[in-house]
């Protein structure tokens, strides 16, 4: 009999949680939900209906928010942003990241700890200096300056994360190539890249969805003769009572469709990557 109750409590407290994952994902679709309903409504739908499904597909919504927001134009002005960006961000991280793996002495551990503070600054409190600097390098209103400052926002996350899987990487793999003739820097290429797939993937993703989502480094640092997708989103937004949400959401829906498809492919990488660095190091 007490095996019995046990086995049913188990059972109980399996339920249990399982509703609340539910409950959670439930409330992380919701705003999925609401972005394509809403996107495929027409305004007067929209004004009788808020939260319900469509009452009929306006799928010319997708088409004339592009338009409006001449969607290619600024979604190649995004991607100069993040690739140019991402490039640099994966590159510096990860060398940063086999020295500080490899090295013990208090100098290496004090610039990790660096890192992890770079962490904690957020970009409003830095905004300003920002500013001066720029100004001072004449390079306002330039692809430059928020690739530049995309990098060293992006970079304490992502040596962070590298760092604490590489250092799971036995340090004899580095030795062996040596022996073999190899140089510090074959050895960080040949040995070390190959196997911080899932991390560099991680980063990436991170880095993408904090760069193409950005919307104040762009509007003080690129000026709006070179807007991007976010840019031209909020230009969507009107006075109060007056914005269009159908183009709104129609137009988010256009901005969210590149970034799922990088997730979608490297998903695997993603998830891997996450706990490995959370767990390792």
């Amino acid at each position: 009999m007490m095996i019995i109750n046990k086995k049913n409590s188990r059972t109980f407290k399996n339920r249990v949680v399982e509703l609340i994952l539910w409950m959670f994902v439930l409330i992380y679709l919701f705003p999925v939900y609401l972005q394509f309903s809403t996107a495929f409504k027409t305004t007067d739908d929209f004004a009788r209906n808020n939260f319900g499904l469509p009452s009929k597909l306006a799928i010319s919504n997708i088409a004339e928010a592009a338009s409006k927001m001449k969607a290619f134009q600024v979604t190649v002005n995004s991607l100069i942003l993040l690739i140019g960006s991402l490039l640099f961000i994966l590159l510096f991280a990860s060398m940063a990241s086999y020295a500080l793996a490899r090295r013990k002495s208090g100098f290496y551990r004090k610039m990790f700890i660096y890192f992890m503070a770079g962490m904690m600054v957020p970009m409003q409190l830095i905004m300003i200096p920002l500013y001066k600097i720029v100004n001072l390098f004449h390079i306002m209103n330039t692809y430059l300056a928020p690739i530049l400052i995309y990098i060293a926002v992006q970079m304490p996350l992502a040596v962070v994360i590298i760092t604490g899987f590489m250092k799971s990487i036995p340090k004899e793999l580095d030795d062996a190539a040596r022996i073999d003739g190899a140089g510090p820097f074959q050895v960080y290429a040949r040995v070390i890249l190959p196997l911080i797939k899932a991390p560099m993937v991680t980063v990436l993703i991170l880095a993408s969805v904090g760069i193409w989502n950005d919307l104040l480094t762009p509007l003080l640092f690129l000026g709006s003769k070179r807007q991007t997708i976010v840019m031209a989103l909020y230009n969507f937004k009107g006075a109060t009572y007056t914005t269009d949400w159908t183009m709104v959401f129609a137009g988010s829906v256009i901005a969210f469709i590149p970034l799922f498809v990088v997730f979608l492919f490297s998903q695997k990488y993603f998830i891997e990557g996450m706990i490995a660095g959370a767990v390792k190091g």
